[in-house]
């Protein structure tokens, strides 16, 4: 895993969302924190159902000494926005309409802050005992797209 520095504080590693599963891969920054993640599963996914596909993960974060940290996910690579992310068919051309809420109200969109979305915020991120953050996924509902495995490309920014 490749990290890649943007500003002194900041670090990303990658959010690999499927049909299936999203994963956050786990890496470490050089300043003293680090995370690691849970799959969101979402189980099968019936296009003929009125009813959205949801499905949860989490986000672990751990720092050296005790600090307040804001993290970030940001737009689809395929759609090229936060609303909505979009899943790609690693066979073909089809998308799958998705995304990533802050709670499970799912009235929030995980962004970076800018176009309607919103970030989360961590105050006392300490080496144990630092709850994990929970990601909410949701597919819309009824969307004819071929069967077969879905994945997007996500950059997660933790700031500290």
């Amino acid at each position: 895993m490749k990290i890649i520095k943007q500003r002194r504080a900041s670090w990303y590693v990658s959010l690999a969302a499927a049909l299936c599963a999203v994963v956050l891969e786990i890496s470490s920054a050089a300043a003293g924190c680090s995370a690691g993640s849970t799959s969101i599963n979402f189980g099968s996914y019936d296009f003929l159902s009125p009813a959205p596909t949801t499905g949860s993960g989490t986000i672990t974060l751990s720092c050296t000494s005790s600090t307040t940290v804001r993290v970030a996910i940001g737009q689809s690579f395929i759609s090229q926005s936060y609303y909505p992310r979009q899943l790609q068919l690693l066979a073909g051309n089809d998308v799958l309409n998705y995304n990533i809420y802050t709670s499970a109200a799912l009235a929030q969109i995980w962004g970076d802050g800018s176009h309607g979305t919103t970030t989360i915020t961590v105050p006392n991120v300490k080496r144990t005992n630092t709850p994990p953050l929970v990601m909410y996924g949701r597919i819309e509902p009824q969307q004819n797209v071929t069967p077969g495995s879905y994945d997007e490309q996500l950059v997660v920014t933790i700031l500290y």
